[in-house]
């Protein structure tokens, strides 16, 4: 009950902030025959993120630059709406819905920014997200773990996409992720990360 709940207040906050399709709406929250709680979504015709990754030998570039740029503005934008933290941001927790090309214009902090792109963002999965002291599901993070804490989001999806593509970057995108996790935490995410060449 608590997910199908947090992901109806994610969506109406996404909607306000112009991510229209940020997540999937949530239609109905019913009880099964067996006495559980389940809800009714949206479906989406996208492709999860990880799997599209994985069809390229060399991710492009651009295609990890725009896809942090989105990511960052929703990111930023539910803390700053709902004090939101989604936990658990991993390539495998989000969709790619393609689209024509269309403007982007996003506010991060206190610029606004403004690009082209043929793709929107799906953030999928909240069953380790908190909202402000309110809100926190899952039993992963202890119940003293603060909700907001900023940045988390941004550092752990930067750790998981790392971890499942460092083998296929280009070597100025392999500076940019030492510059941002450090050069000692992304050798420790290439020695960890080694599980997704055997998937190939």
């Amino acid at each position: 009950m608590d997910e199908a709940l947090t992901q109806i207040v994610v969506y109406k906050s996404l909607i306000k902030g112009g991510f229209l399709r940020g997540t999937p709406e949530v239609y109905r929250i019913y009880r099964t025959e067996q006495d559980k709680i389940a809800f009714l979504m949206e479906a989406i015709e996208g492709k999860v993120m990880e799997d599209i990754f994985k069809m390229y030998r060399i991710v492009p570039t651009k295609l990890i630059v725009e896809t942090l740029f989105h990511i960052g503005a929703m990111i930023d934008w539910l803390v700053q709406d709902i004090g939101m933290n989604h936990r658990d941001l991993k390539p495998s927790n989000l969709l790619i819905v393609e689209h024509a090309p269309t403007y982007k214009k996003r506010k991060v902090g206190n610029k606004r920014y403004t690009i082209v792109s043929n793709f929107d963002i799906v953030f999928l999965d909240y069953g380790f997200s908190c909202i402000g002291e309110e809100m926190s599901l899952g039993d992963v993070y202890s119940i003293s773990d603060p909700c907001v804490k900023e940045g988390r989001d941004l550092f752990m999806f930067l750790s998981f996409l790392y971890m499942s593509i460092h083998w296929r970057i280009e070597p100025e995108m392999q500076l940019l992720f030492e510059k941002w996790l450090t050069v000692g935490f992304c050798a420790l995410l290439r020695s960890s990360g080694a599980q997704y060449r055997d998937w190939e």
